[in-house]
Order: C-alpha cells, then structure tokens, then sequence
C-alpha cells in the first residue's frame, strides 16, 4: 500500500498488479494520484436525479492518471472493483458510482468521473480520470490498495 498524499506529493507513477483467479493471468497497470478532494454537492447539477448516494456522504474525487501495461485492451471495470482506499486502522473503502453523479451529470464531465465510469484502457495510452469514494467524516491517513494485488513505488 502506498499512502495517498505522499504520491500525490511525489507526482510519480505506481505500479499496481494483481491475479485474477478467474482468468488466470496476471494484469499489470502504472496509477498516478494527481489530486483528492472532498465533493460539494452544491457543485453538482441536478442534485435530486442522484439516486445511489445519500447528500450528506462524505464524498471524496480522486483524480488519477492509468496506463495499461497489458498486451491488449481492458475494461477499467475490473481494476475498479479492486482498488480501495484503506484508512490508518485498515478499514478498505471502494469506489462508489451513481450513474448521474459519474456520468449524465455536467459535473461528471467538468470532475472527470465520467472518463472512468464506463471506460476501456489501450495498451500502453494513459487515460486520465476520476473516481468517487465514500469516507467516514474523520480520518488521518488513506492509502491506495488492489485486493488481491500490490501497488509499489516504480
């Protein structure tokens, strides 16, 4: 696990892997944290159509750059069910999506949520892009996770 603001800070690329049991193969991904911010949902066009989040979430953007190190396309779907923001006391936290907060909205575009709700990672392009977590109201550290995976400094 590598602690989100000292790659935020750092500017680097990490290297995140992990198996895939189903498959059986083995997915690699470079990941660059740009910026993590607390959403306001006075930002948000059309407020009332969100239907998958509670207005008083704690709701956080983590902007971030993906390149696929895979020999052909991927669907970012799967790499979004398994990267998790872990708190100080190892609680994981997951990617939350509302289809109108993360993609119909305006805010989806302006936020870039909407290039990672439903998207597809070419080989060796980087595809930037933000996703939504929900956290509890306090916390000291985050770091960023892959389940059954590793994400390293390069």
């Amino acid at each position: 696990m590598i602690e989100i603001n000292n790659a935020i800070d750092s500017g680097d690329f990490l290297l995140a892997s992990y198996v895939d049991d189903f498959e059986e193969k083995a997915f690699s991904f470079q990941i660059k944290c740009n910026k993590l911010y607390q959403l306001d949902f006075s930002a948000v066009d059309d407020i009332e159509e969100i239907e998958d989040i509670e207005l008083d979430s704690n709701i956080w953007i983590l902007e971030l750059e993906v390149i696929n190190l895979n020999k052909k396309k991927f669907e970012l779907d799967d790499l979004k069910s398994r990267l998790k923001l872990v708190d100080e006391e190892g609680c994981e936290f997951d990617i939350i999506e509302d289809f109108h907060l993360c993609s119909l909205s305006d805010f989806a575009k302006t936020s870039r949520l909407r290039k990672f709700h439903s998207a597809e990672l070419k080989p060796k392009i980087i595809k930037s892009g933000a996703l939504a977590f929900e956290l509890p109201d306090y916390f000291e550290n985050l770091s960023l996770s892959i389940e059954d995976g590793s994400v390293e400094p390069i």
